[in-house]
């Protein structure tokens, strides 16, 4: 086996813990089910490396080769650019993106993005707090309810707190959270996004189609977590850029 071919292997085998680990902690969505997918191709790859290279045109390995160093790259640009936060702390709002819930409660990682918005209330604790999220068909309540009962248990005050309880996409979130603001703050207001870091890009992207020129703040995500959620993003970008705004 050639040394690109335990390369391969390696690289299969992180994937696929990583879509085992996402499998076992929350819910299967596209970015798992494409991570076992490239787990697969990169240990087959690896595996077959030697065999199928004297029969391959001499193209073929140099193409997937750079295709998995441009794929790579790109997965950790989008997780690199989300976790260096932009916000100034002056903004005028902060709109707090929701995603799973557990029961009537905040999930792991929607703690995580309200925990950021806590550290960011504390540098700025007269904008005012969109919660953004739709009650989804498995959960009990609204995320928006969720995420403000979670933040009146930290001692934010409901009178700076908005609730957005229509949303069920990204897009939809910053729609909706830009007429609230419009309707509460006029014209001329500046915001900051609350969300995770692997989510960071496609949220600004969804917000400036809404007509928001937002920084950002993200939340920490668990390491084992990153590969199968920042997949899903990169297939998320591509299809917002390919089919539009969807």
């Amino acid at each position: 086996m050639k040394k690109t071919g335990y390369i391969y292997i390696a690289l299969g085998a992180v994937f696929a813990a990583s879509a085992c680990a996402s499998s076992l902690t929350s819910k299967t969505h596209s970015g798992v089910i494409v991570t076992y997918v490239l787990a697969a191709v990169f240990i087959l790859a690896g595996a077959c490396s030697g065999r199928l290279a004297p029969h391959l045109p001499r193209w073929a390995p140099r193409a997937f080769a750079a295709a998995t160093v441009i794929g790579i790259s790109a997965l950790a640009a989008l997780v690199i650019y989300g976790n260096i936060d932009t916000a100034s702390y002056d903004e005028d709002a902060v709109i707090v993106l929701g995603c799973g819930l557990r029961g009537e409660d905040v999930g792991a990682q929607l703690k995580r993005r309200l925990d950021a918005a806590l550290r960011y209330h504390a540098e700025n604790p007269g904008a005012v707090i969109v919660l953004s999220g739709g009650q989804g068909e498995d959960e009990a309540v609204a995320e928006s309810r969720a995420m403000k009962k979670y933040l009146l248990s930290k001692g934010v005050p409901e009178d700076i707190m908005v609730e957005e309880p229509s949303s069920t996409s990204t897009r939809e979130n910053c729609t909706y959270s830009k007429e609230l603001l419009d309707d509460r703050l006029g014209a001329g207001w500046r915001a900051a996004i609350v969300t995770s870091d692997y989510h960071v890009a496609r949220a600004e992207l969804h917000a400036r189609a809404a007509g928001i020129a937002a920084a950002h703040v993200h939340g920490t995500s668990p390491i084992y977590l990153l590969i199968p959620n920042a997949v899903r993003e990169c297939l998320g970008i591509i299809r917002q850029f390919v089919f539009g705004w969807i």
